[in-house]
């Protein structure tokens, strides 16, 4: 997938909503097709990567 899609928040949170909500929006066919376990395994990753950062 190629989405160049960014974003920017104050909190991890934050983010995180805002990555959801254009996930919902704009690639909606992916995340119905992904497995629970998958979708909480990125969910894990993005709070990891979050936390490096910080």
């Amino acid at each position: 997938m190629n989405c160049q899609f960014s974003t920017a928040g104050d909190t991890t949170y934050e983010v995180k909503q805002n990555l959801y909500a254009h996930a919902e929006e704009a690639h909606k066919d992916v995340l119905a097709s992904m497995p629970e376990d998958k979708m909480k395994d990125m969910d894990q990753l993005m709070d990891k990567i979050f936390q490096e950062l910080n």
